[in-house]
């Protein structure tokens, strides 16, 4: 996901494994205004009730903080990787300054 996100946004806006109130996030994406989580969790990993329960909490308490979230599940990714990174560009689109990314400048 890193090397996608990078063909398209500077280097500096994009920050893996953040530590954000008390839990570690995949991706921040920090476009000054908006900050944009990107998480890429697996399948697997959701496949408890406990795990669903912590995870629905987990994205409530993260937004309540004002952080957007984007989540990408693994089992999609590997099917048809293509299309979750033009799905997750286009939902970047509405927050990045000027709809522009790097490749469009």
């Amino acid at each position: 996901m890193y090397d996608y996100l990078i063909e398209e946004f500077d280097k500096d806006i994009i920050i893996p494994q953040k530590k954000i109130g008390g839990f570690r996030v995949d991706f921040l994406l920090d476009f000054e205004e908006d900050k944009i989580i990107i998480e890429c969790d697996g399948k697997t990993y959701h496949s408890t009730n406990e795990a669903y329960a912590h995870d629905l909490f987990r994205q409530r308490e993260l937004e309540n903080l004002g952080y957007i979230v984007h989540r990408i599940w693994s089992t999609k990714w590997w099917r048809d990787h293509t299309n979750e990174v033009n799905k997750l560009f286009l939902f970047l689109d509405r927050y990045k300054d000027g709809g522009e990314t790097k490749n469009q400048k």
